[in-house]
């Protein structure tokens, strides 16, 4: 849950900054740069991305 919201938190900062919007393709770049706390893979961060673009 802590990543979906991170997701999104992304997604309206980059709004808020520059009024344009990340997608899901430019989040799913980032994914491998991201760190959480507890080991989570790379697919499920991408599947938490598909479903916020949706």
């Amino acid at each position: 849950m802590r990543t979906l919201l991170r997701f999104l938190a992304d997604r309206r900062n980059a709004y808020d900054r520059c009024n344009q919007g990340l997608t899901t393709f430019d989040q799913t770049n980032q994914v491998k740069y991201i760190e959480c706390k507890t080991e989570v893979f790379s697919q499920i961060k991408q599947d938490v991305l598909r479903r916020l673009g949706k």
